[in-house]
């Protein structure tokens, strides 16, 4: 469990690697939006490409199940006030049922035939070791949009 200093915006460009196949069997394309200005945060590398690798596909199976053709994701950093790096997946599928949202996070809630409920439960404890938070914003106008914080190292 091993954290080393790491640019965030690294981490989120190389998620995409993981995830080719999916993406082009599903489609769906992606944005970025990156904005973490270099900036590197102390992580352990594979614990937050697994969370990264949880939300994309999360809305890669939204989308793909919305039977939308034009499914897209947009994969956005920023800096914030506070020191720290807000990392954000959004999506332009169907977005999250208002009572999903305060559920979600915890063990075993699933709005999925095969899921077992556990990735946003697990991603959030992998958040909250690395000092940061993870949250869904559910005033987002259409779609889904969860995103991190976790503080910036120097």
């Amino acid at each position: 469990n091993s954290q080393q200093p790491i640019e965030l915006d690294e981490i989120v460009k190389s998620t995409r690697l993981l995830l080719s196949p999916e993406l082009e069997k599903s489609g769906v394309t992606i944005e970025y939006q990156l904005e973490g200005q270099g900036r590197q945060v102390m992580v352990n590398k594979v614990q937050i490409e697994q969370v990264l690798v949880n939300l994309i596909r999360n809305s890669i199976e939204a989308l793909r199940d919305s039977n939308r053709d034009d499914g897209k994701l947009v994969l956005a950093s920023r800096l914030l006030e506070d020191g720290s790096i807000e990392t954000t997946v959004s999506d332009n599928g169907p977005g999250i049922e208002t009572d999903m949202v305060d559920r979600m996070f915890n063990p075993f809630q699933t709005s999925k035939a095969s899921g077992m409920g556990m990735g946003l439960s697990i991603s959030r404890s992998i958040i909250e070791t690395h000092g940061g938070k993870l949250w869904a914003d559910t005033q987002h106008r259409q779609g889904a949009f969860l995103g991190f914080s976790l503080p910036v190292c120097d």
